[in-house]
């Protein structure tokens, strides 16, 4: 899970980099900020996903499950 988390950042990262091969061009930077979102929402996601793992694991150790 952190590894897909940290190639979506990776892409953003290269994409804001490119933006300034392209500075101006309102597509590529519809582009850039898509892929920042993404990165940004997989990071959320993949924050979430540990609690919950976490949450389960500790709850199967107690018994609980």
């Amino acid at each position: 899970m952190k590894k897909i988390s940290e190639q979506a950042s990776l892409l953003a990262l290269n994409a804001d980099i490119e933006a300034l091969n392209f500075a101006g061009s309102p597509a590529f930077d519809d582009v850039t900020e898509n892929i920042q979102h993404f990165a940004n929402d997989t990071l959320s996601s993949t924050a979430l996903l540990q609690k919950n793992v976490s949450e389960m694991s500790q709850s199967v150790a107690l018994g609980k499950i």
